[in-house]
């Protein structure tokens, strides 16, 4: 598989590749969290006081409360954010045109991994009770290694 076809559709088959997809739709979800609320406050510092953008400050709370559920690995948060986020460029695509069809299909299409990853996680079979984590075994690797050069410089 190529490194485009890898990146449009992931496999989330493995543990590893879920949660690479659910981290990409959390960073994403940060990034237009923050991206809101620059909007945000740069129409406010720009207009009047009168003019503040509510709704664009509850999209930037939505989006920052989507990223923590997917975070958490929530499938009703990383389902929300892409609705949300799809329903948002529907309804943004009038004034905006399209001149971002691009950049915002491929946002969508980071959260749509994001739904993948969660489904895809909560299908895996649970880990086994008392396996050691990826941490444990390369410190019992580091421990083998250092035993096994002290052993050979003593013969």
């Amino acid at each position: 598989m190529t490194l485009t076809a890898a990146w449009f559709w992931p496999s989330v088959n493995s543990r590893k590749d879920a949660l690479f997809a659910i981290e990409e739709a959390f960073w994403i979800s940060v990034i237009a969290s923050i991206f809101s609320l620059i909007f945000v406050l740069i129409e406010f510092l720009h207009g009047q006081e009168s003019d503040f953008d509510i709704l664009g400050l509850a999209t930037s709370v939505f989006f920052a409360g989507v990223a923590f559920g997917i975070r958490r690995k929530s499938r009703i948060a990383a389902t929300a954010g892409l609705v949300m986020y799809v329903l948002l460029r529907i309804f943004l695509l009038p004034p905006t045109g399209l001149g971002s069809f691009t950049i915002g299909a491929l946002i969508a299409l980071a959260l749509l991994h994001g739904v993948r990853g969660t489904f895809a996680y909560h299908n895996l079979p649970p880990l086994l009770p008392g396996m050691p984590s990826i941490e444990q075994s390369f410190r019992a690797v580091a421990i083998d290694s250092h035993v096994s050069e002290q052993g050979t410089s003593k013969e």
